[in-house]
């Protein structure tokens, strides 16, 4: 059938030549830029394989540049050890002399000046840095060593250690000298302070706990004890409307109903380190029946409220003790333990039963107390050991010291040269890996180009004709009707 509006013979064509275009354009842009993959399209796991190793690629070119710069670091502290080594055995030249029995005083000394002056040099080269970084780290740091990574392998041993403290405080005597470093002084002063303070008490008031929270009625108190008649422990009063201000927190203590007789509260504290006349007491009291305060057994003319808190000062002043501001006692106060007691009578004699009972409130002990600290002062001088407190021993060590660290040194330099040839055969070998999936064949891709060029001009010229020939043949047939 031949049809005006459709031309297949060109539509086929047409269809070759876009196939044609698109394998020329695929080969321009691969011979363009150099690769097989410019997309996922062009291969998906290929292009993942390839970013993979390419960014291995770049972890490696990293250690390359941190394995150049441990090699810097080696081997500055190489000649930093060589020049230490060189001083180390000059010391050593100038103790052997030193021994010698013809040297004079003046000789001696003169060994001892340059002994000094190469121990000043040692201790400059301590201080040595690269990049900011110390080349001999501080003996403080436990393992004191610095690390360089060389590997992203998942071990401890991709790591190599690169500084250590081959020197400071290194070289130690057999007597304890230390080798450049400076002589320490100590000296020790007393400091003697004196503060007011408040003596701790096991409870300021009756009838509260440690925490400051009111003991509950028929709890034991535990700050106060009690003897009398009965002889029980005693108890928080089971009547707590003896309290006669709504404000005091805590009950009263007491016997409960009890017989007839003297009852005895007392209370501890410590006086321990203070200074006995400049002692003072204060609180507020309050005793069911007629009570007075006693200290350390002793009576001291205060006299309690019948179940209304009263307050109280005793004031130590030289031998003395000052009562409620007015009256003079002796003081009978003494270093260490001391009781507060407060003597409560029963008025009903034996044969009869009352309650008897104390409240304290806000009862405080302050006193003068003197402090005596020792303070140990530390100062470096600018002397330093002289020959006398080293031995030919001790050089003898030293040197075999630093050899060591020169030989560990040397290994270490040994391991840097292998890890940068291992890098470098790695990225060689990963280089190529990664070439063969991401880059052309150019020969390859130059035939394909070649090809698809001709397929693309060849298909063109067919277009042309195919769309020629329909239309001569279709106007042909029309004309012979």
């Amino acid at each position: 059938m031949i049809s005006i509006n459709t031309n297949d013979l060109a539509l086929g064509t047409g269809l070759n030549l876009n196939r044609a275009q698109n394998l020329n354009r695929l080969s321009i842009q691969r011979l363009s830029s150099g690769l097989k993959i410019n997309s996922a399209v062009d291969d998906a796991a290929g292009l993942a394989v390839g970013t993979k190793l390419q960014g291995r690629l770049n972890r490696i070119a990293a250690f390359k540049q941190n394995i150049l710069a441990a090699k810097s670091f080696t081997e500055v502290q190489f000649g930093a050890l060589r020049n230490a080594s060189d001083v180390l055995s000059r010391m050593s030249q100038l103790k052997t002399m030193s021994s010698d029995v013809s040297k004079n005083e003046q000789d001696l000394e003169n060994y001892n000046k340059e002994f000094i002056e190469l121990q000043l040099h040692l201790e400059q080269i301590t201080k040595h840095k690269f990049n900011d970084i110390s080349l001999f780290t501080s003996p403080k740091i436990i393992n004191h060593f610095l690390h360089a990574q060389l590997s992203d392998a998942s071990n401890a041993d991709r790591y190599i250690n690169l500084a250590r403290n081959f020197l400071k405080g290194q070289f130690v005597s057999a007597s304890g000298s230390v080798l450049a470093e400076p002589i320490i002084e100590q000296t020790s002063t007393t400091k003697t302070t004196t503060a007011n303070v408040v003596i701790q008490t096991s409870a300021g008031a009756t009838g509260v706990n440690a925490l400051g929270n009111e003991v509950g009625v028929g709890n034991p108190e535990l700050n106060w004890s009690v003897t009398g008649p009965l002889s029980v422990v005693n108890q928080v009063a089971p009547n707590p409307a003896w309290v006669s201000d709504a404000s005091i927190k805590g009950n009263w203590i007491g016997a409960g109903n009890g017989p007839g007789g003297v009852y005895l509260y007392s209370m501890p504290f410590d006086l321990t380190g203070v200074d006995l006349n400049n002692v003072k007491i204060t609180g507020n009291v309050a005793t069911d029946d007629g009570g007075r305060i006693l200290i350390n057994g002793q009576a001291v003319g205060i006299n309690t409220g019948f179940k209304n808190l009263r307050s109280f000062s005793l004031e130590a002043d030289d031998s003395q003790m000052i009562v409620n501001g007015g009256t003079s006692i002796p003081n009978m106060l003494t270093s260490g333990n001391n009781q507060f007691t407060v003597r409560v009578s029963n008025s009903m004699g034996l044969t009869g039963f009352t309650p008897t009972g104390l409240l304290v409130d806000d009862l405080k002990i302050e006193a003068t107390k003197t402090t005596s600290t020792t303070e140990i002062i530390t100062t470096v001088t600018d002397d330093y050991p002289d020959l006398s407190e080293f031995e030919q021993t001790d050089f003898t060590r030293f040197l075999e010291d630093i050899a060591d660290a020169i030989a560990i040194l040397g290994a270490e330099q040994s391991r840097l040269e292998k890890e940068s040839m291992l890098n470098d055969l790695n990225f060689s070998n990963l280089e190529a890996a990664r070439s063969r999936i991401m880059d052309i064949d150019v020969a390859v891709e130059s035939s394909n180009y070649a090809k698809s060029n001709v397929k693309v001009q060849s298909s063109s010229t067919m277009v042309a004709k195919a769309n020629k020939l329909h239309s001569e043949i279709a106007m042909r047939l029309m004309v012979n009707r």
